[in-house]
């Protein structure tokens, strides 16, 4: 899209993270007015059979803000997500990514962890599966390349991991 943006153009994204886009703008589009922006709605589901026309409201939706954000256009963007129901809530592309790694990033991988040990049980154990299992499981059925752009290329997802399996040790 750079060709095709006037100097000062407020451009955004609606990207799972921040910190490559930020670089990627700054080397392609470096005249635009960037504001990194992610909204943090959806289901597993996707396509047009998932349509909801309120899947904004009161959801948050980060923008970013970094020493060259220009405020005003910032405030604009802002301004239109609140519209649509949103709840804009700043942060640094890093400290975005950071946060991203531990409750979009992590709960995937543990969903699909979740669902490959409920298969290893055999027929018996997925009989046996109720809310539980089904409720945990639930995202793994998110389509795979969805996640890979929520995971791959995270710094902060190893981070995460190793907090989590921690956690697990400990809880033993």
């Amino acid at each position: 899209v750079a060709p095709h943006l006037r100097p000062g153009a407020l451009l955004t994204d609606v990207g799972t993270l921040k910190a490559p886009v930020h670089r990627l703008v700054r080397e392609l589009a470096s005249a635009a007015r960037f504001v990194g922006g992610h909204p943090l709605a959806g289901t597993e589901e996707s396509g047009w059979a998932a349509a909801d026309p309120q899947l904004f409201r009161d959801a948050p939706w980060t923008l970013t803000i970094e020493p060259e954000t220009h405020l005003p256009s910032w405030l604009r963007l802002a301004t239109l997500l609140c519209g649509l129901g949103a709840r804009p809530v700043p942060t640094s592309a890093a400290d975005q990514d950071a946060a991203i790694a531990r409750v979009i990033g992590l709960p995937h991988v543990l969903a699909e962890v979740l669902a490959l040990s409920g298969l290893a049980g055999g027929p018996l154990g997925l009989s046996l599966a109720a809310g539980s299992y089904t409720s945990g499981s639930r995202v793994a059925r998110t389509r795979p390349e969805l996640v890979a752009t929520w995971c791959d290329g995270n710094p902060g997802l190893l981070g995460a991991l190793d907090d989590a399996i921690a956690r697990l040790s400990e809880a033993m």
